[in-house]
């Protein structure tokens, strides 16, 4: 691992542009047209099952259900176009293919998808419990004290999803187990606790400003930021680097 230069990680994903753009498109094409295919089936389910449950809380539970499988299809979808990237990256041979390459990973993907939220959701649910505590009392000393302790938690929360992100892409490259590519990731990422949040962000907000462009700003943009990220994901944890 090597020090993480924010502008090196921009600017690469500017210079390895050319060549990737087209491959990416078609491979994203077909990953929404899969991922509408599985939800346009899922409504079906849900219509033709909502006429046997009237309970609106157990309709929402089998929504879920039925809509948890097809986010972890996206997420294996999702990592073939990153590994698309990376190929790109280092002059390996790639294809649109790749997006359906990954699919007997779904389990451990699975996995370490629902770990990393339950690792963020109790984080914050627990900032969100000691900040309504401040109810019970009327001392503004104790009532910023407590702010402070739940806001610091929800961001250590939100923190931790973001350190822990890259677990999907170790669990496939380096073949980790769901707890040793969540514990890896965090490790290796807080070590630059500020320059990867602060890289992830800028690429967010480019790639927002590539929306705003409508299409034609997204032609570029989101090609962009999927070599961004590779480039990260090598940086981070490439040891050839």
């Amino acid at each position: 691992m090597q020090a993480i230069s924010i502008g090196r990680v921009i600017s690469t994903g500017y210079e390895k542009l050319s060549g990737f753009k087209g491959p990416y498109w078609i491979a994203q094409i077909v990953a929404l047209a899969a991922e509408m295919g599985l939800y346009f089936v899922c409504g079906l389910l849900l219509a033709a099952l909502g006429h046997f449950v009237e309970n609106k809380t157990l309709h929402q539970a089998l929504s879920f259900v039925l809509e948890l499988p097809i986010a972890i299809i996206s997420l294996a979808m999702y990592c073939g176009i990153l590994f698309m990237g990376i190929h790109h990256l280092t002059d390996k041979p790639y294809e649109p293919g790749m997006v359906f390459k990954y699919f007997h990973y779904l389990l451990p993907l699975a996995g370490a998808y629902i770990s990393t939220i339950l690792l963020c959701f109790c984080f914050v649910a627990l900032g969100i419990f000691l900040m309504s505590l401040t109810a019970l009392t009327q001392s503004i000393i104790i009532i910023s004290l407590i702010s402070c302790l739940g806001i610091g938690i929800i961001l250590f929360g939100i923190y931790l999803y973001l350190a822990s992100m890259f677990c999907f892409l170790l669990i496939i490259d380096k073949e980790m187990s769901i707890i040793q590519s969540i514990r890896h990731s965090i490790r290796i990422v807080s070590k630059q606790w500020f320059k990867v949040p602060a890289c992830l962000l800028l690429i967010a907000l480019i790639g927002g400003a590539g929306m705003i462009l409508l299409l034609v700003g997204l032609i570029w943009t989101m090609p962009w930021a999927t070599l961004c990220y590779a480039h990260l994901y090598r940086e981070l944890f490439d040891d050839n680097l």
